[in-house]
């Protein structure tokens, strides 16, 4: 994903979906947006990867403890685009 100026939530939730099928294999379309993350069996090598990948287009901080938080793709999307909303 390049840095963009304007970054959506669909944007975001469809590459969310994507690194999640990349990492752990399961098809994209399986991926849903209101299933808690932990029921994908991502490990915290796995949703490290995912945080550090976003935390570098996305240019912002995020905690391991993000999956945790937010704990389905839709939740972790809104606080996402919140957060890009404050640094513009």
């Amino acid at each position: 994903m390049k840095v963009m100026q304007k970054v959506t939530k669909e944007y975001l939730v469809e590459w969310i979906k994507k690194e999640i099928s990349h990492e752990t294999g399961i098809e994209v379309p399986l991926v849903d947006v209101h299933t808690e993350l932990i029921n994908f069996r991502i490990d915290s090598i796995q949703t490290g990867a995912i945080l550090q990948k976003l935390e570098k287009v996305l240019n912002l901080e995020l905690g391991i403890l993000m999956f945790w938080d937010y704990p389905t793709i839709d939740k972790l999307t809104d606080y996402l685009i919140e957060e890009i909303n404050k640094k513009s």
